[in-house]
């Protein structure tokens, strides 16, 4: 599972708190729109997050993502 929360928008990057639950979103998950591409920048502090299950979840809203509209949440549930 991957859970995400929109903390901001800076340019062509968006940035969600992202956990592996709802009660981790402790890590960090940047998103460049430009670029189409993502980057985990800080790993959430008390669950996992699987790099397929971000790239899936990413790559599934990137054209939401491009057409300038941001969802306050994201999520991947197995």
């Amino acid at each position: 599972m991957v859970y995400c929360n929109l903390i901001e928008r800076n340019g062509d990057e968006v940035f969600y708190a992202i956990g592996g639950t709802t009660n981790d979103l402790t890590g960090k998950l940047v998103i460049n729109i430009k670029d189409k591409s993502y980057r985990l920048e800080k790993k959430p502090e008390r669950s996992k997050v699987y790099d397929r299950h971000i790239s899936s979840m990413v790559y599934r809203e990137m054209s939401l993502l491009a057409r300038g509209e941001i969802p306050q949440k994201l999520s991947y549930e197995i």
